[in-house]
């Protein structure tokens, strides 16, 4: 057990201090002594998660991403300019895949899975009878 060495580690420390110290053994002593009659005075406080990061989570991923940027190209993307003798005629590209510009970072996941899963049509069981 990791845990039982790491303990034996931390004790032998104490009792090397103590030797060397042995104003310390008193103070630790007399400590311990008021905790366990009197118990601790304050509470112990616990750290709440309030964020939503998880696992692998990237703390400065939210400022490397140029959101105004992507928004700006992806908007861009989407106009095209024609020059002519009669002036500039600006004209919007119907290739755009779902028409929504967003400052979102675009997610591979969920872009991948909508080609994969996306000539599935949803639909309900069909439960079936058969008469003899």
């Amino acid at each position: 057990m990791p845990n039982k060495s790491v303990a034996e580690q931390r004790l032998k420390s104490l009792k090397r201090r103590f030797d060397k110290e042995p104003r310390f053994q008193e103070e630790y002593t007399r400590f311990l002594t008021e905790v366990n009659e009197n118990g601790i005075s304050e509470a112990i406080k616990v750290k709440v998660k309030c964020d939503k990061g998880g696992v692998g989570h990237k703390e400065g991923e939210q400022f490397s991403f140029h959101w105004w940027d992507h928004v700006f190209n992806k908007a861009s993307a989407s106009l095209q300019v024609e020059s002519d003798q009669n002036g500039t005629k600006v004209k919007k590209t119907a290739d755009e895949e779902d028409g929504t510009i967003s400052n979102k970072k675009p997610r591979k996941a969920l872009l991948e899975r909508a080609k994969l899963y996306g000539s599935f049509v949803k639909s309900a069981t069909l439960n079936v009878t058969l008469k003899k």
